[in-house]
């Protein structure tokens, strides 16, 4: 697997957090409560992706509560480059016409 490390303008933070659901059906959600894994990406500088992945999760805990395993990775740069890798994946290079076309076969 290889990886590179992003350009920190591009991405600022990466937010992810589990939510224990309970609290009603939620629509376009995980599980009909809501409960599940996510991740949210924050573009932008780090201090400003970081401020908004705050205020973010500040937001859930005021209308849903009991969100866990909280955590916030910068993209600073650190002694070993930046905190967050991005790993390139063969399918991520398919041209979306192209897609396209061979479904229509």
């Amino acid at each position: 697997m290889s990886g590179q490390t992003i350009d920190s303008s591009a991405l600022g933070a990466v937010l992810t957090y589990t939510d224990p659901g309970g609290h009603g059906a939620c629509g376009n959600t995980v599980g009909a409560d809501g409960c599940g894994d996510y991740a949210v990406l924050f573009m932008g500088s780090s201090e400003v992706a970081e401020t908004a992945a705050r205020e973010y999760i500040n937001s859930l805990q005021r209308c849903m509560g009991g969100v866990r395993n909280i955590c916030l990775v910068t993209a600073e740069e650190g002694w070993l480059g930046c905190t967050i890798t991005i790993i390139e994946t063969p399918n991520n290079q398919v041209d979306v016409s192209e897609k396209a076309q061979e479904e229509a076969k």
